[in-house]
């Protein structure tokens, strides 16, 4: 896609081809559903605003993911908005004052431990995305780390008010994303051997619960 010399041009793009589709929807709708499926304390008047605060999040990631994938679909697919825009310093700020938004609200709402989480959640996507060491991984071990997030969006947005049970519905969100990205990407099953990727995804659940297990 031509770059416009409009930043908002090119974000209303961004938006419409990258957030704004059935894919997205259906991310948002599991990790929403997963929250409450694990939640003790959330009230019906509440899930708007949960449902919100998830779909933010899973938007800031995605546009993360896109910029650090920019060299990747130069060449896999061109007509991406992040390919051909001349405003990637503008989405970066955006993703940065996203990132600083979320840990505000966390910390002035006094979720520390939620804050914690989310803190390690950016500095695993920066060690992933923008280290040679982070880089260098198996495709494998990165999908199965990255698809972590989500799971973990759960405990972020949950806060204090999950139950015991939030530990296995985020294990299951977890095991669903991997199922459905091991099908969706041909590519994956191309470099990627079963054993090396049942390893990866078995690293990524560990983190899962590892933090669960912080509760």
């Amino acid at each position: 896609m031509a770059s416009s010399i409009s930043f908002a041009v090119d974000l209303a793009a961004y938006l419409r081809s990258r957030v704004l589709t059935r894919r997205v929807l259906l991310l948002v709708l599991l990790v929403s559903g997963a929250i409450l499926a694990g939640s003790e304390t959330v009230r019906v008047e509440e899930t708007p605003a949960l449902a919100l605060l998830t779909a933010w999040l899973v938007a800031q990631f995605r546009l993360w993911d896109d910029l650090a994938d920019r060299d990747w679909d130069r060449l896999r697919d061109p007509q991406r908005v992040l390919v051909g825009t001349q405003h990637v310093k503008s989405f970066t700020g955006l993703l940065f004052a996203s990132i600083l938004l979320v840990g505000a609200t966390l910390l002035l709402r006094g979720q520390m431990r939620e804050l914690l989480v989310y803190a390690i959640l950016v500095g695993l996507l920066g060690f992933l995305y923008h280290t040679p060491l982070g880089a260098g991984l198996s495709r494998a071990l990165r999908s199965g780390l990255l698809l972590s997030k989500y799971p973990l969006f759960v405990f972020i947005v949950g806060a204090g008010g999950l139950a015991p049970r939030a530990t296995w519905v985020a294990l299951c969100l977890y095991g669903l994303l991997v199922a459905f990205d091991w099908r969706d990407d041909p590519e994956l099953r191309a470099v990627a051997t079963l054993p090396g990727s049942v390893v990866a995804w078995g690293l990524g659940a560990a983190i899962v619960l590892a933090v669960f297990l912080t509760r």
